[in-house]
């Protein structure tokens, strides 16, 4: 156990240290955007180019991971839509942007840094998979979503262009369509401009993680617990339980069916990052949707909650032992 809680206390110390120096008056919230902005812009792009790009694609990606990652996505996404209007009685706006924290893992922000740490050997490739899922997949459906119940007077055609200029906009998406072709097409720059590049795009990549935990820890400094509702509470209980526990379902249904052949520590990274909470732009789609602190809050739960549910499941699973 002292050997997990080494793991995520890292982790956790540089949230807390994002807390502490906005509390110093180190930086200001000013500052701490700008942060975000970069680690949003350029260094987790970066990450993602480059993860993707040196990965031979072809060969590495395993198929039954992004089955049962994105199955298990979507059949959160589909109870958390469910519950969100049937219960909550939330409008379809809010519901999709409830489904969101609720589906999507903070797999770049604070999943990966810990995988990193437990399981480095295949870190990169669960990351992967999780991005490929995360934004081809989760992210566009659930703006189509959003983009419907908020323009329901908007037909197809014109829909579809909506949606297409708000994720055409996006560096991730962009540094994640790159790096596919990179990796896929073969090709390879001339030495003099191929190295420069490489190392540029490396120190990029590699300051996305410490940045990235600053920010957070920063930008839930002054969020008060008292928002806590029931709206927060289902995001915690189906990002941190329920869509983990599915990921478990489903694993053991492919087993079952001999359908599984990914290798066991790839596993136990993708369990582990199917509790993670929920995605950092979480707070900021939703804002764009004039949709209030909640998310925020739901977030800063989650995060707090990794803590425990974190630690519980590498010790579980015997990762990073």
């Amino acid at each position: 156990m002292l050997d997990v809680l080494s793991i995520t206390s890292v982790i956790f110390l540089l949230v807390g240290l994002g807390r502490l120096v906005l509390w110093l008056g180190w930086f200001q919230a000013g500052d701490i955007r700008i942060l975000g902005a970069y680690v949003a812009n350029l260094a987790l792009p970066a990450l993602i180019f480059r993860t993707l790009a040196q990965a031979d694609l072809a060969h590495v990606l395993q198929a039954d991971y992004l089955a049962i990652y994105a199955g298990a996505s979507l059949l959160t996404l589909g109870l958390g839509l469910f519950v969100s209007t049937r219960l909550l009685g939330l409008s379809p706006v809010e519901a999709a942007f409830q489904g969101l924290g609720m589906s999507c893992s903070n797999s770049g922000f604070i999943g990966l840094p810990i995988v990193l740490i437990a399981l480095p050997a295949v870190a990169p490739l669960a990351f992967t998979h999780n991005v490929m899922v995360e934004t081809l997949l989760m992210l566009p459906l659930i703006l189509v979503l959003a983009e419907r119940g908020r323009n329901r007077h908007l037909g197809g055609g014109a829909l579809a262009r909506q949606i297409a200029r708000r994720l055409s906009a996006s560096p991730i998406l962009w540094a994640m369509l790159s790096g596919i072709g990179a990796s896929l097409s073969g090709l390879s720059l001339p030495a003099g401009l191929a190295m420069p590049l490489s190392r540029s795009i490396d120190l990029l990549a590699q300051s996305s993680a410490a940045v990235s935990l600053v920010v957070i820890g920063a930008s839930l400094a002054n969020l008060s617990w008292r928002s806590i509702d029931a709206r927060v509470l289902s995001v915690a209980v189906f990002k941190v339980g329920v869509m983990p526990a599915l990921v478990v379902g489903l694993t053991g249904l492919a087993m079952a069916l001999g359908w599984l052949t990914m290798p066991a520590d790839l596993l136990k990274a993708m369990i582990v990052l199917a509790g993670i909470a929920p995605v950092s732009i979480y707070p900021i789609l939703s804002m764009a949707y004039g949709i209030d602190r909640g998310p925020a809050v739901a977030l800063a739960l989650c995060t707090a909650l990794n803590f425990v549910t974190v630690t519980a499941a590498l010790w579980l699973l015997g990762a990073g032992l």
